[in-house]
């Protein structure tokens, strides 16, 4: 029998962004493809999502939808409607391990705990991502209700795979640390190779077998969720946000970027309230 999952023991998720608000046809957005996860709630019909495959998925009113990070999809709404969402970041998952588990968007069985903590926060008066100890005790509680149910679709061995991760109990858990620590600088597979006593050969070969992608696409990777997080919630110019990332340049950035999300820099950060 496969063992409930205690999330608040295994995890850590740092929540980026929370509102309540009004959205219209200002939601609409094509070639939606972010780092974070989302979790959708609206309290009146009109808004759907479309993922790349063309696969529909309708925004049920009052029901509770989670986006896994890296899923791409378009967004439409035709009429205004009243729109809950968290932004969040679940870290310690790699981008390839969370696009091989979670394919599509999750719509949640809403519990009486689960229900009882969205009304709550739905009633919240916001204001941007200022939020007291309270709140952001609800939004921890809701998040790890809202995982708990991803997590019950999963095998016992991607359960185990994911744990592994979320703990850092494997053997690259040193080496993506640093790499997550260091990434506004040059990061060599000989450098990496020390943390796990390989051979720099040796390392790259085990890193991509364990990891599923070469260090290279790893770090890639960890720069542009890096990268789409100061796009989205901070004031930085592309150039700084470029620097910070360790990307060569603004065009460097802007390319890497919109190869892996479908979109560049300034259209990526016009898309923020989706």
């Amino acid at each position: 029998m496969k063992q409930p999952w205690q999330p608040q023991n295994t995890i850590s998720i740092q929540t980026l962004e929370i509102n309540n608000r009004p959205i219209g046809t200002d939601w609409n957005a094509k070639n939606v493809c972010s780092s974070f996860w989302r979790l959708y709630v609206n309290n009146s019909e009109g808004a759907w999502i479309k993922l790349k495959n063309a696969k529909r998925y309708t925004l049920e009113k009052k029901r509770i939808y989670l986006i896994p990070a890296w899923v791409g999809f378009n967004c439409h709404n035709d009429q205004i409607i009243d729109h809950f969402y968290i932004h969040f970041d679940l870290l310690g998952l790699p981008g390839v391990l969370i696009r091989k588990l979670f394919t599509q968007p999750l719509e949640l069985d809403s519990t009486r705990e689960l229900t009882s903590l969205r009304r709550s926060l739905e009633a919240q008066p916001w204001l941007g991502t200022q939020n007291t100890l309270a709140i952001e005790y609800r939004i921890q509680s809701l998040l790890n209700l809202a995982l708990s149910q991803a997590w019950d679709s999963l095998t016992h061995e991607q359960l185990d795979t994911c744990r592994m991760y979320l703990q850092g109990s494997h053997r690259f858990a040193e080496t993506l640390q640093y790499i997550e620590e260091h990434l506004e600088h040059a990061l060599h597979n000989a450098k990496l190779a020390t943390f796990c006593h390989l051979s720099r050969d040796h390392f790259v070969r085990r890193f991509a077998l364990e990891i599923g992608q070469t260090p290279a696409h790893y770090i890639r990777e960890r720069r542009i969720a890096k990268a789409a997080k100061l796009l989205r919630f901070s004031d930085a110019s592309v150039e700084q946000i470029a620097q910070q990332c360790g990307f060569t340049d603004r065009f460097h950035f802007s390319r890497v970027l919109a190869n892996l999300t479908g979109t560049p820099p300034v259209a990526y950060r016009q898309g923020q309230h989706v």
